[in-house]
């Protein structure tokens, strides 16, 4: 295994302090005190991102003090790094135990942000055919502004079922309450979910898939609006050398608690591949469609799009990850009364910095989040673009 000194520090004494402060996070690591050993590690790495073998050692801290996804992370980052065969199925076997994982996990994310009732459309003037004739008319959209909470949190229950192992196959019975939304003073700007999904997971030496039920409430100004409910697909393919496809597909229906009209389905599917890279980077590529069906045949639609994601263990303890989505909705029946076509190219942007060795409180680590989204319809009055800063913290361990 390469040393912790492999992409030596510049000068001697630099080479003794990152040496000295690696051993110190393994004493403590063996000492089976991993949340004292997670700063440490994450010290080092934040000034030399670069060192494979201390991130292999904050993926075993993270994964000794039950912090899954963290973990899991880490390895996929370390598994395109030059490892010896015995070192690259060690960590393989650690990415396979995260995925059959038991006992209790939770997760919170919280960020301040500008939620607004209204996006910056290109007009709010729409021209309506009647008999052949066509009449403007002006939309009465609200214009509400107010600083408010992004939030997302959830907390699950993993067990191994047994009875239902086989060879090299180990089956878990996971459930899951979780909840995302927006929170702010003024009702009308508040919308939020929550729901429950809870199915069967099954790791294999290289491959974890999983099937799930899911359901969830969605409240908009403080009044339900829509319920959901149906089943989960999901699955991964892990090569060693840091290589992942991954799928998934969710079926569900879709129940409007304000019109009936909106009532139906909605079908999901998502494909794509990862690669980690450098021992510290990844890339990934996925494609995805969505068909919506609606019992008022002019809200249905199919929607086709693909998106590009990234991220950079990079200097100073910053983990930088970006992302770019374009998709095409293309409605099935749009209504007679538009003049043009309604159907609408989306193209959005993502970049999410987060400072991994800066840690507070319980375990948070701050980031800012900078999206970009702009819409093109054939139709001006649902054209629109937006801009969204958001500045919070994410629990880390």
């Amino acid at each position: 295994m390469p040393s912790a000194a492999q992409a030596a520090p510049s000068t001697p004494a630099e080479a003794r302090a990152v040496e000295a402060a690696f051993v110190s996070g393994l004493a403590s690591l063996d000492a089976n005190d991993p949340k004292q050993a997670i700063p440490i590690f994450l010290g080092v790495l934040a000034k030399h991102p670069d060192l494979v073998r201390v991130r292999l050692e904050l993926g075993r801290a993270y994964f000794a003090d039950g912090q899954w996804s963290n973990a899991r992370r880490e390895f996929l980052l370390a598994l395109s790094a030059d490892l010896p065969d015995p070192v690259r199925r060690n960590v393989l076997g650690f990415i396979r135990a995260i995925d059959a994982r038991r006992g209790f996990d939770w997760d919170i994310s919280v960020s301040l942000t500008e939620l607004r009732s209204n996006e910056n459309y290109k007009t709010n003037t729409i021209d309506l055919n009647f008999g052949g004739f066509r009449l403007p008319f002006t939309l009465n959209r609200p214009d509400e502004k107010e600083l408010g909470l992004t939030f997302s949190a959830s907390a699950s229950l993993r067990a191994e079922l047994q009875a239902l192992n086989g060879q090299n196959l180990v089956t878990t019975a996971f459930a899951e309450a979780f909840t995302f939304g927006d929170y702010a003073e003024s009702e009308t700007l508040r919308d939020y979910s929550y729901g429950l999904r809870g199915g069967l997971r099954f790791s294999a030496p290289r491959t974890t898939s999983s099937i799930a039920l899911v359901a969830t409430r969605r409240d908009v100004s403080t009044t339900h609006f829509e319920d959901r409910a149906g089943v989960e697909l999901a699955f991964e393919r892990r090569g060693g050398n840091g290589l992942s496809i991954f799928g998934s597909t969710q079926l569900l229906d879709v129940d409007n608690a304000r019109t009936d009209t909106l009532d139906g389905t909605s079908f999901f599917a998502e494909a794509g591949l990862r690669q980690s890279f450098s021992g510290r980077g990844l890339i990934g590529l996925s494609v995805f469609g969505e068909a919506r069906r609606a019992d008022l045949g002019f809200e249905s639609f199919d929607r086709l799009g693909v998106s590009v994601f990234g991220s950079v263990e990079a200097r100073f303890g910053l983990s930088i990850r970006p992302s770019i989505t374009l998709s095409r909705k293309d409605f099935l029946s749009p209504s007679p009364l538009f003049s043009g076509d309604p159907d609408e190219v989306e193209l959005s942007g993502r970049l999410r910095i987060e400072k991994t060795d800066l840690i507070f409180g319980n375990g948070f680590s701050p980031f800012i989040q900078m999206e970009a989204t702009e819409v093109t319809s054939g139709i001006d009055a649902f054209s629109y673009w937006s801009r969204d800063v958001s500045i919070g913290i994410r629990r880390v361990f």
